[in-house]
């Protein structure tokens, strides 16, 4: 998360003891505390781990079904195989796999590749859902994030609605594989089934692994 900005409010300390004795402070900036707590917080030391990773998906207009694109693809069989560098990058840091994946950030960019669209909103209509479906697995699938009615060619940034400790057993054995498929789904835009188009709609993920 981006890092709130503070006052600038100062702590009198001031007040002497009972003993009399003058303080070696006079005042403490509460700006300068809550800054070097924010800091420590948000580089997370040794624990944590974060890194982009891009999925791309492909939707034409045959893809439409009543209405609706829906497109996905295995994580792992993205060109280079991203997200294993990732998880190999984490635990080269931590010396020992990573404990738990989250999702710190996801955006959604109407690729250069694409053709007979030059516009997210040419594309998508209403509400864009991302998700994980454990499959092959379990087959349960896990909201990611979502935006509602997505325009320009980005990036759009998705709100975020991960939460790793919803994901469990074998589900989270795969997420911590990778052995899971990201897919987007959302309504067509209108006229995007009647014609020949081919959108690359190119989903980045901030992966955030815990030591």
């Amino acid at each position: 998360m981006p890092p709130r900005s503070h006052n600038g409010a100062e702590v009198d300390v001031t007040g002497r003891g009972n003993d009399g004795l003058i303080p070696i402070m006079k005042k403490i900036s509460l700006s300068l505390l809550l800054s070097i707590a924010g800091l420590a917080a948000g580089c997370g030391g040794h624990n944590l781990f974060s890194a982009p990773v891009g999925v791309n998906l492909h939707a034409q207009s045959g893809d439409v079904s009543s209405g609706t694109i829906t497109q996905d693809k295995m994580i792992i069989n993205q060109s280079g195989n991203p997200y294993a560098t990732f998880l190999a990058a984490a635990r080269a840091k931590f010396g020992k796999d990573p404990s738990d994946v989250g999702v710190g950030g996801l955006t959604l960019v109407l690729g250069a590749g694409s053709t007979g669209v030059t516009l997210l909103e040419q594309v998508f209509t209403g509400q864009v859902d991302v998700l994980f479906w454990m499959q092959p697995g379990s087959g349960n699938s896990f909201s990611v994030g979502h935006v509602v009615n997505p325009t320009g060619i980005g990036p759009v940034n998705l709100n975020v609605d991960f939460d790793s400790s919803k994901v469990t057993g074998l589900d989270h054995a795969a997420l911590m594989t990778g052995n899971f498929r990201v897919v987007i789904r959302g309504s067509a835009a209108g006229g995007f089934a009647l014609g020949s188009a081919n959108a690359d709609l190119q989903n980045t993920f901030t992966f955030n692994a815990a030591q």
